[in-house]
């Protein structure tokens, strides 16, 4: 049995259809845990109107973020197998059979999808380009929770690290590889996320980045050695950021320095800036309309 972690925390209006995009999958044998982080909306409603026995409904009394919630769903998880949904996506109907098979032909402990990243005006972009089939090395940047599907066994031993405001997903995955868990991509297109959601993670809090590049430092602090590419994306991500208007010059400061602890002697020259900024700054352009 796949045991499928749904956190969800006031999506009322998105939540029914990732829970039917689980219901719908060709593997049958799965159980759904939707943790509710304390939702203030009609999310408890929707979910009682399920009438499927594979459905279990916990709440938290209390927001207490989306890792604790995952963990909350890991700690009640029956299942061989868990995989992940953030309750905005939809899979594919054959998601968790493609992975569940990859998994099993490859001899992994957890593999994971490509995903379409759909824009407003529906055009699509796969996304993470860089990873091609096969096991990964040295590099876990950019692969989303919802992507992933593997042994109970693994995140029952690694669970999410809840001080992180953001790269939980990240951090988990480095310390799966760490613990000499193998991690297979399977090259496959199996599920959606749209821009409108997305994008806010991708271009969240540059507070909670900066805090969180702090911890992977503290924790990690010669993780280049053996990650350097996740290393050097860390440390672009925070220089880029560094960039928001709503820093002060003291956190500017502190994430451009965070960066280049993470990643000692990257090249940070003004061509990728000037590539890249504007970029960022269209994306977030998008996000505040």
């Amino acid at each position: 049995m796949i045991s499928v972690i749904i956190p969800t925390y006031n999506r009322a209006d998105k939540i029914l259809n990732s829970i039917n995009s689980v219901l719908n999958q060709t593997i049958k044998d799965i159980e759904i845990i939707i943790v509710d982080d304390g939702s203030e909306d009609e999310t408890h409603n929707i979910v009682k109107k399920i009438k499927d026995d594979r459905v279990r409904y916990i709440k938290h009394t209390k927001n207490m973020g989306v890792s604790t919630a995952r963990n909350t769903g890991i700690k009640y998880a029956k299942g061989e197998y868990i995989a992940f949904q953030d309750s905005d996506e939809i899979w594919y109907k054959n998601k968790l059979e493609i992975e569940l098979l990859a998994l099993s032909k490859n001899k992994a402990d957890v593999v994971f999808c490509k995903m379409n990243l759909i824009a407003k005006d529906n055009s699509k972009q796969e996304i993470p380009v860089e990873y091609k089939s096969g096991f990964i090395r040295g590099d876990v940047y950019g692969i989303g929770t919802p992507s992933w599907l593997g042994k109970t066994s693994v995140f029952k031993r690694c669970k999410f690290d809840k001080r992180f405001p953001r790269y939980a997903d990240l951090e988990l995955l480095l310390r799966i590889s760490m613990n000499g868990y193998r991690i297979f991509c399977c090259d496959k297109v199996l599920m959606d996320t749209h821009m409108d959601s997305d994008l806010k993670t991708i271009s969240g809090n540059p507070h909670k980045l900066l805090k969180a590049g702090q911890l992977l430092n503290k924790k990690y602090p010669n993780l280049h050695l053996s990650y350097f590419e996740t290393c050097r994306k860390i440390a672009h991500q925070l220089f880029l950021e560094s960039y928001r208007p709503e820093l002060s010059k003291k956190e500017v400061k502190k994430m451009r320095l965070v960066g280049r602890e993470i990643c000692p002697g990257i090249k940070t020259d003004i061509k990728y800036f000037l590539a890249n900024i504007n970029l960022f700054l269209f994306v977030d352009k998008i996000i505040s309309k």
